[in-house]
């Protein structure tokens, strides 16, 4: 599959917690298709300087699309790019790419290590080789490289390997609700996010112990999810089946309510994260400033660019915006 989100040549900010470039990608390869319940363990097809791309996979195949058509009979078709024609890769939500999608490969037509690979993806100065899909067709080399600046999408395969989860699953369901109080950016750091929400919580009688989804320069705010999901409205609806659904902002419904249990439609909340739920540089210093000439990053629960987003742009953090809180 190809994922739908995109990022610029430095994957690790994906997953800054995990460090590792290509381990950031391959988290965001699982978690993008756990949140479309497809499970497994995922790969993402990226070369570097120690490893090229085709040896990255484990198994030889065949790898399929997601309706089963044969896409690559085996690791030699793979590390040539000789699609089967059986299938075509999609998204991870099972649509057809349309047209040509690039995605960073830094894979050269015979599965090699291109040159530009973005300083092995953990920069966004320089170049990186992209590949593309389009129709049945996968070229790993079929492009001039990128400015590591672009935002390319990733392509991903199913490994033999057992599940591999940042967070236990499965659990019980979790609640979560938009604050109808509006905050500015000095909320406290992450513990004074928290109360807030615990605050908010507690004067609604809703009982447990609830989070702040607000990111750090570290931690993105899907994260701060301790366990798995589905996380539903307060009457019990499902707004995101499972955690990785919430970190990209993929939800069954736009009913986001408050804590009175009331829709709020169009909702800007404080999250400090990226359009692919990543940790953004935006964060209010880490939630401790309202100044207004320091930013941070907000989300949308209205958004159609993808039905909601955590990147609804960016605020000065004088201004009085909402927090999504998540129960523990």
């Amino acid at each position: 599959m190809v994922t739908t989100l995109s990022s610029t040549g430095d994957l690790r900010s994906l997953v800054p917690s995990v460090g590792s470039a290509t381990a950031a990608a391959d988290v965001v390869c699982t978690e993008v298709a756990d949140a479309r319940l497809l499970n497994g363990t995922w790969r993402a097809f990226l070369s570097t300087g120690t490893e090229n791309a085709p040896s990255r996979m484990i198994g030889n195949g065949p790898w399929v699309n997601l309706d089963g058509g044969t896409v690559f009979l085996n690791r030699s078709a793979l590390t040539l790019g000789l699609a089967a024609g059986g299938g075509e890769v999609t998204f991870e939500t099972g649509e057809p790419t349309v047209g040509t999608r690039y995605f960073w490969s830094g894979t050269t037509s015979t599965g090699q290590a291109s040159a530009t690979r973005c300083s092995d993806w953990t920069s966004t100065s320089g170049q990186g080789t992209a590949g593309t899909v389009s129709g049945f067709t996968v070229v790993w080399d079929s492009q001039t490289p990128d400015l590591c600046t672009s935002g390319r999408r990733l392509l991903c395969l199913e490994q033999d390997l057992p599940p591999l989860r940042l967070s236990p699953r499965p659990t019980t369901p979790r609640r979560l609700f938009v604050t109808s109080l509006t905050f500015n950016g000095n909320l406290g750091g992450l513990s004074g996010a928290d109360t807030l929400c615990q605050n908010v919580a507690g004067a609604r009688t809703l009982g447990g112990t609830w989070r702040a989804l607000v990111a750090t320069s570290t931690i993105r705010p899907g994260e701060r999810a301790l366990r798995d999901g589905p996380f539903t409205l307060l009457d019990g609806g499902v707004v995101f089946p499972n955690r990785a659904a919430l970190t990209f902002g993929l939800p069954t419904t736009l009913a986001i309510t408050n804590e009175l249990g009331v829709p709020v439609s169009n909702a800007l909340f404080w999250s400090g994260a990226s359009a692919t739920g990543g940790a953004s540089a935006q964060t209010c210093s880490s939630w401790t400033s309202q100044s207004g000439s320091v930013t941070g990053a907000i989300g949308d629960t209205g958004t159609t660019t993808q039905r909601f987003s955590w990147n609804g742009g960016t605020d000065t953090c004088v201004t009085q915006r909402r927090l999504l809180c998540v129960e523990d």
